[in-house]
């Protein structure tokens, strides 16, 4: 439901409804649409980034946070962390 809130742009309803309490999966959603909303700023995407490295396996441990992390880092155009992120895929999603 969420990714589908991010592919019509309602970044606030992704931000408003998913918080620290949530599981990962729906946090790293919410990094995502935090990453593409229009309020981001350079400071808001080097937080992001920073995140996501110190952070890496946190990500990788489930297919949608790995998702979630891969595309932002696609954006960014680092498709080093792109590949780290989707390398031990299993599931049909990556």
């Amino acid at each position: 439901m969420y990714r589908a809130y991010i592919a019509q742009k309602k970044f606030n309803v992704v931000l408003s409804e998913i918080d620290n309490s949530s599981p990962q999966p729906l946090k790293a959603v919410r990094l995502y649409a935090r990453y593409l909303s229009t309020s981001s700023t350079i400071s808001t995407v080097e937080e992001i980034l920073a995140e996501l490295d110190a952070n890496q396996t946190l990500y990788m441990d489930d297919c949608y946070s790995s998702i979630c992390a891969a595309a932002i880092y696609f954006h960014e155009r680092n498709y080093e962390n792109v590949l780290k992120m989707l390398n031990n895929s299993g599931d049909i999603e990556w």
